[in-house]
């Protein structure tokens, strides 16, 4: 069950995690509900193959509560450190998505990385390569502030790149060495006076991980 709570994860922390959220979780309630949100999704993507499991994402919803929590304190203690928090904390999350996966494992006999059903593998792909990639570098390059005012202003324009350059293969495949040149004519974010270069390499990087992530993981 690793990859729908995954898929869940992602959803639950980066899309469907308003701005209102993020800025306010220094409040417990605000954590809460941030929580309650997982726990929900959670239980949507697994109610129907697992009907039992819901303790075990119980939790799961509560060990994310304090992961955040933990995270929160460090926010306060250290307001500086903006990037060993985001990373660390994804790196927690996903680690207590894998021990819960595991788990359910013992009460239902489902291996915690079978691939049911194949769409979520495409899903976490392409969420990944856009909105949580997104995310992902304008935390990792706040400090420089011209390219993160790119980020940002590039945001839709880039994040539809980055689906253009991950379905192009896809598509394609197994002739895509031949047309994966022809993704390369989605330029319009990349026209930058400044940046643009390093924008184009970045996603086109980010996109071509996220196509080996779908052949190694459904076996192309």
């Amino acid at each position: 069950m690793f990859w729908p709570l995954l898929f869940a994860h992602l959803l639950a922390d980066f899309p469907l995690q308003s701005k209102w959220m993020v800025d306010n979780k220094d409040r417990t309630s605000v954590r809460l509900l941030h929580v309650s949100f997982h726990f929900l999704i959670s239980l949507a993507f697994t109610l129907f193959y697992i009907p039992e499991a819901w303790p075990l994402l119980l939790l799961l919803a509560s060990i994310h509560f304090l992961i955040d929590s933990g995270k929160n304190f460090v926010n306060q203690a250290k307001p500086n450190w903006i990037i060993f928090p985001y990373l660390f904390d994804q790196i927690l999350h996903i680690l207590s998505i894998i021990l819960i996966a595991a788990m359910i494992t013992r009460i239902s006999n489902v291996p915690p990385f079978a691939i049911q059903p194949v769409w979520l593998i495409f899903s976490i792909a392409y969420l990944v390569v856009t909105y949580v990639w997104y995310i992902s570098e304008r935390t990792l390059t706040f400090r420089n502030k011209a390219y993160f005012q790119q980020v940002v202003e590039k945001e839709w324009p880039r994040m539809v790149a980055r689906a253009v350059f991950l379905t192009v293969p896809i598509v394609m495949w197994p002739n895509s060495p031949k047309y994966f040149g022809a993704s390369a004519l989605v330029v319009f974010p990349y026209k930058l006076r400044y940046f643009g270069l390093r924008a184009f390499i970045t996603d086109v990087t980010i996109s071509g991980l996220g196509v080996i992530f779908i052949l190694v993981v459904i076996g192309f």
